[in-house]
């Protein structure tokens, strides 16, 4: 039968004021309050507003300009003799070549143009799909943010359980320094013991009391580490929670097939790769004359009244750089390597995932190959501790044997409690190599 060992910690009265905290009510607070992860949001949102913004190069352009100042040339318009026809009995109109100047003097000219692109419209379109791919590679930068905060909240949190649960191991070796001193205190009295032999028990309690103040104030930096996470205050008092499940190691191709499909890394690769293309489109479009329809309108004022002062032109605007000494088939052909790039980019990122998760899966076995012989070696222990302290009571062996088993206890404890911390740092990572986000 398959065992599933699950760390237990002791309950302190304490707890009553605090929080318990489950590691999945961490992951979901640090998801939904995490401040790294709300930045990424608005640097994605960002991306709406360009695509707003150059959706509206697809309508109708209105312009207006305005010149005003002093005329440096007198404008002339002239008529030919004969120029409004000939009639009978008056002869040609005017009779001479007429000359009307305009005097130079302060004036404005108003223009104004509407023009709508045509096969501008192509190129629009596809700038548009790749503002819309690089908004789609800003939202699997949200999810690789957060699949990172994710990390470092299980993190912070296996850390305050491996924390707790040496403060736990201590106050179990506490407990049986004070039932050893009161013990041997007794035996001290009826000279069954050495003093050396009590002071021996005070030494280790001592010691023990300083390994417990140790661990209060890395078990505090984790604890205001993980607040940190979670966008809350500091200060929060909180108690994570007394059960979790330390034998869940997932199939390798399973793993390997779960981190393709779910990883930001290779969506973004793939993103880059469309956009790469659509990049090469937008260069191929520019061999095409650029084509709008226009209707411009020119207005002068304060100039003379036998001049024109309205006028308006409707029609086809074009323009096209006929030769372009081969820039254009130069740029084309460094956007077809650009695509090359992408496409080999896009490989190696599914490739290096596959090899993370092959690295972290292994290590998770390992991590709990350690556990589990630490486990069996802190149980062996602990009976050891037990049996030497029931033979002392009963006068059934030495001192030195105790102690001895209290310190084989104590290292078989620490070993358990950094194999366990090393399974779930493992644990931790596998999860992140497989784009969890939950």
């Amino acid at each position: 039968m398959k065992q599933i060992w699950m760390y237990l910690v002791a309950v302190p009265v304490a707890v009553a004021q605090s929080q318990l905290l489950t590691l999945d009510d961490a992951v979901r607070m640090a998801l939904e309050q995490n401040r790294s992860i709300q930045q990424a949001a608005i640097a994605a949102n960002a991306g709406d507003d360009a695509i707003r913004a150059a959706r509206t190069q697809r309508l109708p352009s209105f312009k207006t300009s305005t010149t005003s100042g002093m005329l440096l040339s007198r404008p002339t318009v002239t008529f030919e003799r004969g120029a409004f026809g000939e009639y009978a009995g008056l002869g040609p109109i005017p009779g001479n070549t007429v000359n009307i100047t305009s005097a130079r003097r302060p004036t404005a000219i108003v223009s104004s143009e509407v023009s709508l692109p045509l096969t501008q419209q192509r190129r629009i379109g596809l700038g548009i799909r790749q503002l819309e791919i690089g908004k789609e590679i800003a939202k699997q930068q949200v999810r690789l943010t957060r699949q990172e905060v994710v990390k470092q909240v299980r993190h912070a949190y296996y850390s305050i359980l491996q924390t707790q649960s040496s403060l736990d191991t201590v106050e179990q070796s506490l407990a049986l320094l004070r039932e050893m001193s009161s013990q041997t205190a007794q035996y001290v009295r009826v000279g069954t013991a050495l003093d050396g032999d009590l002071l021996s028990v005070k030494a280790r309690m001592a010691q023990a009391e300083y390994e417990k103040a140790a661990l209060q104030g890395p078990l505090a930096n984790a604890k205001e580490q993980l607040n940190l996470l979670l966008g809350r205050s500091l200060e929060e008092n909180f108690r994570v929670s007394p059960a979790i499940e330390a034998d869940w190691v997932p199939d390798l191709a399973d793993a390997r097939s779960r981190a393709v499909s779910a990883r930001p890394e290779i969506e973004q690769a793939r993103l880059k790769l469309q956009q790469a293309d659509i990049d090469r489109q937008k260069k191929k479009s520019e061999f095409v004359p650029d084509v709008s329809l226009s209707v411009t309108y020119y207005s002068a004022f304060n100039t003379s009244s036998s001049l024109p002062r309205n006028v308006a032109i409707a029609g086809v605007q074009a323009s096209w750089e006929v030769f372009d000494w081969g820039r254009k088939r130069s740029e084309l052909a460094q956007k077809d390597k650009s695509i090359q790039e992408a496409a080999l980019a896009l490989k190696d990122a599914e490739d290096k995932i596959r090899l993370e998760v092959g690295v972290a899966h292994r290590k998770m076995q390992e991590a709990r190959m350690l556990l589990s012989a630490s486990r069996a070696g802190q149980e062996s222990a602990t009976e050891s501790a037990r049996l030497a302290a029931v033979r002392y009571r009963n006068n059934a062996t030495l001192f030195k044997t105790v102690l001895e088993a209290h310190a084989d206890l104590a290292s078989a404890n620490d070993r358990t409690q950094k194999a366990l911390l090393a399974y779930w740092s493992a644990r931790a990572e596998l999860e992140k190599s497989m784009g969890e986000e939950q």
